[in-house]
């Protein structure tokens, strides 16, 4: 390490024991420079690690690239204590690997210029993104791979590790030392799983904003399409309104009598324009539907008149068919708070396909109150759905058989409308079939209308994030706010009932690693509530040998971190439809 040397004025002999005295201090000071360089040593690696924690921090946080490189080239510089640090990307061609985020003032001067180095060439970068192993150039006077710049003139070593996604080299992470050989086999182990973890989180920004350019332009072509359904309707509802009314004006006689002949073939053209015109209507609801743009109008609602109404519409419908339209309906069912022309629609679509597909026996509307709400059901002696095609029943322009569709007719939106709307008024629709004995369409309408525990159901899902990282719960609101959720965010647990009081939400994300308590008792304490013991609790944890314990103490499901959208936004979406059931 060293040596300690003593000096007298003069010619002097030493003695033995002042030897001894020397060697001691020596040893002394030996030992003592030996615990302060393994106590710096120390400090070195604990900042390193709170870097790697910080860096794992960021890259499950932040979905800007731009942002995210920046971020994690300065926390790696002051961490560390580099000189330089820096970012490259490999081109989609594998030809170059450009600068995409650097450290300080020169840093800033090398972006401008757009500095790049060819992958395979005489430099620690080239080597790096051609073979996919870290270079280090521990003396850049001795070692020529290190390509010199003259904005970074103090560079006495350099080291860069790959950026790797499964076997792909998407570019480089580049540090810079101002000393010849301090990069030790551990200081090139902790870049490399700081560039794994930071080669994830490019891949997930990069994703993240494809999707989100993908969103923007379904959103564009989304807006085109609700324009271009809005001008056609215009454009087709107005001559079929002239060829509806008209051949009804002829066909009452009003215009001067006609022929038997001429009524036969008016009645196929007034027919097939109220066909035309029902087909219209229904590609333009599903659109309205499917844009959000569909809104209802609540009343008081006397569902008789409305059932009478439908059942006489349907009459017509069977007339040339040895089907008996039979109805269970109480003579005074409670006035409902629903959309009358909605329901009617409901009705009547459950009540044509029972029509079009029944060609003997009979079809049976019923009506019952059960509890707070109508159940409502229509059966019918057709041939029946085979069970692994009842769950896509209620897709839209889905068609169990287009063979027989090809008969009787229709697009396949009847259905998917049906739901939706009895959906909107706040109840749920179902199908029970068997084939070759025929199908019941069944559901229900709340009395008191679309009202579920106080809460509007069309209002935004609620999401309450309980995370003391920040930077979590905004990715968590970037996650689900382009879903339709609302996310409500909690960095302190302490306020978790406060929040939920506030906000009613329909489901909470939680961590249980929790700064300053235990998650886990935070769990069971949200389950012991009467306010929240009902509410589903995703638990959201980088600890997944927990997830038995979380489960156990109430969990609804558990997602281990880094969480991925389309996991986060599948289990809510799938939670919130169980509690529609």
């Amino acid at each position: 390490m060293g040596m300690v040397l003593v000096e007298d004025e003069g010619p002097r002999q030493w003695n033995e024991e002042e030897v001894e005295l020397v060697a001691a201090v020596a040893q002394e000071m030996t030992q003592a420079l030996e615990a302060a360089h393994l106590f710096a040593l120390e400090q070195r690696r604990a900042r390193q690690l709170e870097a790697a924690a910080q860096v794992s921090r960021a890259a499950s946080s932040l979905l800007d690239l731009d942002e995210l490189l920046n971020r994690v080239v300065e926390l790696i510089r002051d961490a560390f204590g580099f000189y330089h640090v820096q970012v490259f990307l490999v081109d989609e061609e594998n030809y170059a690997a450009w600068l995409r985020a650097s450290t300080g003032e020169t840093g800033r001067m090398l972006l401008e210029r757009q500095h790049h180095l060819i992958v395979g060439s005489h430099s620690v970068i080239g080597q790096v993104t051609a073979t996919g192993k870290p270079v280090v150039a521990r003396d850049t006077d001795q070692d020529h791979v290190h390509r010199r710049n003259e904005l970074l003139p103090d560079t006495r070593a350099e080291c860069a590790v790959p950026l790797r996604v499964g076997t792909r080299i998407i570019g480089a992470l580049d540090v810079q030392s101002t000393e010849p050989d301090v990069f030790d086999e551990e200081d090139i182990a902790v870049l490399q799983t700081l560039a794994d973890q930071l080669a994830v989180a490019i891949e997930n920004a990069r994703a993240y904003q494809q999707q989100r350019e993908t969103a923007e332009r379904l959103r564009e072509l989304d807006q085109l399409k609700t324009q271009f359904l809005a001008n056609m309707s215009h454009e087709l509802r107005t001559p079929l309104n002239s060829i509806i009314g008209f051949s009804r004006v002829i066909l009452k006689g009003i215009d001067g009598p006609i022929t038997e002949l001429q009524r036969k073939d008016l009645t196929t053209i007034y027919n097939a324009g109220q066909h035309l015109l029902g087909l219209i209507n229904d590609i333009l609801d599903i659109s309205k539907i499917e844009a959000g743009k569909m809104e209802l109008d609540f009343e008081d609602v006397d569902l008789n008149q409305i059932i009478d109404g439908v059942l006489s519409t349907t009459k017509g419908l069977i007339k040339d068919k040895p089907v008996r339209l039979r109805k269970e309906v109480p003579e005074e069912l409670p006035t409902i708070r629903a959309d009358a022309t909605r329901v009617r629609q409901i009705l009547l679509n459950l009540l044509s396909n029972a029509a079009k597909f029944t060609e003997e026996g009979e079809i049976c509307l019923t009506a019952v109150r059960t509890g707070d709400e109508i159940m409502m059901t229509v059966s019918d002696t057709g041939p029946g759905i085979p069970e692994e095609k009842q769950d896509r029943l209620f897709e839209a322009f889905y068609q169990v058989d287009s063979s027989m569709t090809r008969k009787v007719g229709g697009t396949g939106l009847g259905l998917a409308i049906a739901r939706h709307f009895v959906e909107m008024h706040g109840g749920r629709i179902w199908v029970r079939s068997v084939v070759g004995q025929g199908s019941t369409f069944g559901f229900t309408l709340p009395i008191a209308g679309p009202l579920e525990n106080g809460k509007d159901i069309h209002r935004q899902p609620v999401v309450l994030a309980v995370d003391d990282e920040p930077g979590i719960t905004e990715l968590y609101t970037r996650y689900l706010e382009p879903e339709g959720y609302s996310v409500i965010s909690v960095n302190d647990a302490r306020d978790v009932l406060l929040a939920v009081r506030r906000y009613q939400p329909d489901v909470i994300l939680l961590d249980i690693k929790i700064r300053d308590m235990n998650g886990l008792d935070v769990l069971r304490t949200l389950r012991q509530e009467e306010l929240t013991r009902e509410i589903p609790i995703v638990v959201c944890s980088i600890e997944e040998d927990q997830r038995e314990a979380c489960l156990k103490a109430g969990a609804t499901d558990f997602l281990p971190k880094p969480i991925l959208r389309g996991e986060l936004v599948g289990c809510l979406n799938a939670l919130l439809q169980a509690q529609r059931m």
